[in-house]
């Protein structure tokens, strides 16, 4: 059962991103190996900024899953959370 799961994310993922490299490598074919690396690019940046924002945004909600806010440690944990959010 686990290695049919791990051979069925092969097959949606990698292997598709395969063939476009092989495309590319072998017919000369790299305007789609360029837009997938385009389309990649934009889609990492465009998670990486929306983990960001939510993180600094619901800081206090956040850290109120783990710390009750009369806890002294609630207060460290917001501010420590903004620090490692920004920096």
């Amino acid at each position: 059962m686990y290695l049919n799961g791990d051979f069925n994310l092969y097959n949606i993922i990698f292997n598709p991103i395969n063939n476009i490299f092989v495309d590319a490598r072998f017919i000369g074919n790299h305007s789609k190996l360029k837009k997938l690396v385009a389309v990649s690019m934009k889609v990492i940046a465009g998670i990486s900024l929306v983990t960001v924002a939510a993180s600094f945004f619901l800081t206090k909600p956040l850290v109120s899953v783990f710390a009750r806010p009369d806890n002294p440690v609630y207060d460290l944990a917001v501010t420590g959370n903004r620090i490692c959010t920004t920096e």
